[in-house]
């Protein structure tokens, strides 16, 4: 169907979807990523090395509806600048686990057992994205769990 379409009236439905994000997520997710893929190539965003910054402000948050591989191709730094911008985001679920991968990279936070406040703090609630070890591994979360240990066992 997107075939038949001009590159205008591409642009037209990507702008339509970016108003109305709420009727995109309805969609079912293998139309999202056909849409958000579609809008690479609208967009004339390559994928020769990593998604850049700019790239990522044009996709704004269709880009967490890219296949995986694609996904995976963000630069880290670049999403590390839009993290307050990931966090506002209904993230799919089958994206939680790249997302976990990209906040426990050496380029971001690093494993989450050497995680300090202010890593959590800044993950925010991203931190949810991580794996029930790698959350009991945060230091914090450590402490935490050893006092409500203590508090029940006087």
């Amino acid at each position: 169907m997107t075939q038949n379409l001009s590159n205008i009236s591409l642009v037209a439905v990507l702008e339509y979807i970016q108003k109305n994000f709420t009727v995109f997520l309805q969609l079912p997710r293998h139309k999202q990523t056909a849409w958000a893929d579609l809008a690479l190539s609208v967009l004339d965003i390559t994928l020769e090395d990593s998604i850049s910054g700019a790239a990522l402000d044009l996709l704004g948050p269709l880009f967490l509806f890219l296949d995986r591989d694609t996904f995976r191709q963000v630069d880290r730094e670049a999403l590390r600048l839009r993290l307050e911008d990931l966090k506002a985001y209904c993230l799919p679920k089958d994206i939680l686990t790249e997302v976990a991968s990209i906040l426990t990279d050496r380029g971001l936070f690093g494993e989450a057992s050497s995680w300090t406040m202010g890593d959590l703090e800044h993950a925010g609630r991203l931190v949810f994205a991580l794996s029930p070890r790698q959350i009991t591994s945060i230091p914090l979360v450590k402490r935490i769990d050893m006092q409500r240990q203590v508090n029940r066992h006087p």
